[in-house]
C-alpha cells in the first residue's frame, strides 16, 4: 500500500485512480447487503518474532469510502466487514478485497 496511506490514510489521486480501474466501471445492486472482506498482505513479524504495530482499520475506512463510490453503493450496504492479516516475506505490502453478496441478517 501506498506510503500516504499507510501513514495518514490519505488517498492519493494515482491510487484513487488504480481502485477506480479495479472496479472497471461495476456498479453493485443497490439494495443488497454485502460482505466484505479485506485481506493485508505485509511483513508483519519483527526480527524478535514479535507483532509489528501498524493500524490499518484507518486505511480499511478509507478503501470501504473509495469502493462505495466506485461502486455505487452506500456504506450502509456494507453489512459485514472483515479484516485479515497475512504474514508475507516480501517486502511490498498488499490488500485483496473481496467482496460477497449476502443476507442482512442480526
Amino acid at each position: 500500500m501506498p506510503k500516504s496511506l499507510r501513514d495518514n490514510a490519505k488517498v492519493s489521486p494515482e491510487y484513487r485512480a488504480r481502485i477506480k480501474a479495479l472496479c472497471m466501471g461495476r456498479k453493485l445492486p443497490s439494495h443488497t447487503a454485502f460482505r466484505v472482506v479485506m485481506t493485508f498482505y505485509a511483513h508483519w513479524l519483527t526480527s524478535q518474532k514479535t507483532i509489528r504495530r501498524r493500524d490499518h482499520l484507518n486505511y480499511a475506512a478509507t478503501l470501504c469510502d473509495i469502493l462505495c463510490a466506485e461502486l455505487g453503493v452506500d456504506d450502509s450496504s456494507f453489512w459485514h466487514i472483515e479484516l485479515l492479516k497475512q504474514h508475507s516475506e516480501q517486502a511490498d505490502e498488499n490488500v485483496r478485497v473481496n467482496v460477497y453478496a449476502t443476507s442482512a441478517q442480526a
